[in-house]
């Protein structure tokens, strides 16, 4: 029996092992044999603790019993009753310290996630985000740590046991995301600012969504243009990147909480009404300023031009000449008032 056991079974393993490099086998070059970091000593080693020499011999010994007396024909038939019940608890403890063994952990991240990765960071990003495979297999490794990773699997085990041992009918396999969103909202709020993705936000997004709207330059009543960059300036100044994270880690959590079930709804309001009241008042002080740059070489109006005095704060484009009593940033204050609605 040990002979069977471990000379035999050794023999086995490392004829597969030796396969596994063969052209004409290339199926078996996924043999965890040869990709785990598992020894054979292991794995037979194993073998004999679930099933070990004695209990094989044991059953080997009732089963010729048994077949002894049927074929002198002192029975008519005959039974071989097999107890598993210590030999499935001891393999499934088994399993537990051979996915330890073989770092089955690592085994995954280089088989199937590393690959993932490499595809995603790869292919062309929202944004154009810039992000490393390194930074996001590091996040990876944050999110499914090897302890909870391995304490996933045991459970699973655990559960499967009694199915296994016929003591229940059925199995249910849960597993607690929860606390693992709670990590992956972190790792994600962390990628997105070390990627500069608040800044992108306004190159990416709003710069050509202003552009399609207004063109270049829109051409203001008092002949002043202002430019879709003097817009984008003001924008950034009243909601710079910063506050664009704020709202959009605001967005994330509210998702967090609805993906964990901790709400069933969520509903989000962004408020732009200060941050368009403020771009607002921005671009009259930028459009102020250009009224007075544009009037600078203007040159005072004489009394032969019959400038109506009342109708100096109604004027809403800039005059031929100054009337003779009136300040330049006086004037452009009016001509400013008068076109606020435009802005």
């Amino acid at each position: 029996y040990e002979f069977f056991l471990v000379d035999v079974t050794t023999s086995a393993l490392e004829e597969s092992k030796a396969l596994s490099g063969e052209v004409m086998l290339p199926r078996l070059n996924e043999n965890p044999l040869v990709t785990s970091d598992l020894s054979i000593r292991d794995i037979v080693e194993s073998i004999n603790r679930t099933f070990p020499p004695q209990w094989i011999q044991t059953l080997v010994e009732q089963a010729f019993d048994g077949l002894g007396g049927y074929l002198t024909g002192r029975h008519d038939e005959f039974h071989l009753n097999v107890k598993v019940d210590d030999q499935v608890i001891t393999g499934m403890t088994e399993i537990k310290l051979l996915l330890w063994k073989a770092d089955a952990y690592n085994l995954l991240l280089k088989r199937a996630v590393s690959p993932t990765v490499e595809k995603a960071v790869a292919s062309k990003l929202p944004l154009g985000l810039e992000i490393s495979s390194d930074s996001l297999m590091a996040s990876v490794k944050r999110v499914i740590p090897p302890d909870w990773v391995h304490a996933q699997v045991e459970g699973a085990l655990d559960e499967i046991t009694p199915y296994a041992l016929g003591h229940s009918d059925s199995f249910t396999i849960r597993v607690p995301l929860s606390d693992r969103v709670e990590v992956a909202v972190m790792e994600t709020k962390d990628l997105l600012s070390k990627a500069d993705a608040y800044q992108l936000l306004y190159n990416e997004i709003i710069a050509p969504r202003i552009n399609d709207t207004m063109g270049d330059t829109i051409q203001l009543p008092v002949g002043i243009d202002v430019t879709d960059d003097e817009v984008l300036v003001a924008l950034k100044n009243v909601a710079p990147p910063h506050w664009v994270q704020e709202q959009t880690e605001i967005v994330i959590d509210e998702v967090s909480q609805y993906l964990t079930g901790e709400i069933e709804t969520f509903h989000i309001i962004v408020s732009l009404a200060d941050n368009k009241r403020r771009a607002g008042e921005l671009l009259q002080e930028t459009i102020h300023r250009k009224i007075v740059d544009a009037m600078k070489d203007l040159p005072q109006c004489d009394a032969s031009q019959n400038i109506d005095q009342t109708m100096i704060l109604k004027i809403e484009s800039i005059p031929r000449c100054i009337p003779p009593g009136l300040l330049q940033d006086e004037l452009a204050t009016a001509i400013g008032t008068a076109i606020g609605d435009s802005v």
